[in-house]
């Protein structure tokens, strides 16, 4: 498990082109951990998009919506978002819609 933002940044990339690891990666990451890494560091824009296509097909599972919201507490991450296209935002829209039910229920 990296010790900052920038070995988990490392890692991800290192697994990008197996999803199934990449996946299981994320499942395991405990969430606080995220959130220290990302507490004084910008998730780039890069990573957040890579992210976001690596959870919208299983975005129904509990632990994304959780995910997402680690992700969210990120220093400055209002910024990030100001430079999501509107690829990334269909993304967003794709996986909040496949939490909704979870949400309402």
């Amino acid at each position: 498990m990296p010790k900052t933002a920038s070995g988990f940044e490392k890692d991800f990339n290192s697994l990008k082109k197996d999803t199934a690891a990449l996946l299981k990666y994320l499942q395991q990451l405990p969430l606080a951990t995220l959130e220290s890494w990302f507490k004084k560091t910008e998730v780039q824009y890069e990573l957040l998009c890579d992210i976001l296509q690596v959870l919208e097909p299983v975005a129904s599972e509990d632990w994304v919506g959780k995910l997402m919201v680690s992700l969210s507490k990120a220093d400055n991450f209002e910024m990030t978002l100001m430079f999501v296209e509107e690829q990334e935002k269909d993304l967003i829209k794709k996986i909040v819609s496949k939490l909704s039910p979870q949400l309402s229920s």
